[in-house]
């Protein structure tokens, strides 16, 4: 007999994605990120032929978006590492520090969200006045 609750915990959001990753970067800079996909079983989720978006956000607002990268800045793996997404963030989209960043990467040809998790732009200090 499965209780409702057991039910209800299995279905929540994200709780078939790869555990949380920390992502960080320093602001205005240009750093390409691999994001390793997997279920909850830790079992390779392949990403070909899948169109990919990574969407960047305050957590501390109602989700309000912060910037997003879209297919033509995301490369899938291929051979043994068709799970893997590299996901190149330029300085443009750098440009605001901020400790209080989430993100999530979102299969847009399944309508599903992949993976997720925190997301550090640190400020660039060039110069102490």
């Amino acid at each position: 007999m499965r209780l409702w609750w057991m039910s209800f915990q299995r279905e929540r959001p994200m709780a078939r994605t790869t555990s949380p990753v920390q992502l960080e970067q320093f602001q205005l800079s240009e750093k390409a990120h691999a994001i390793t996909v997997t279920d909850e079983d830790g079992v390779a989720i392949d990403l070909t032929g899948k169109t990919l978006r990574l969407v960047v956000f305050d957590e501390n607002k109602p989700p309000v978006g912060a910037f997003q990268i879209t297919e033509s800045d995301i490369v899938i793996g291929s051979g043994e590492n068709t799970n893997v997404a590299t996901v190149t963030v330029d300085a443009t989209a750098s440009a605001n520090a901020s400790e209080h960043y989430r993100w999530i990467l979102w299969s847009t040809t399944d309508d599903m969200a992949l993976a997720n998790g925190a997301f550090t732009i640190w400020a660039a200090v060039k110069s102490v006045a």
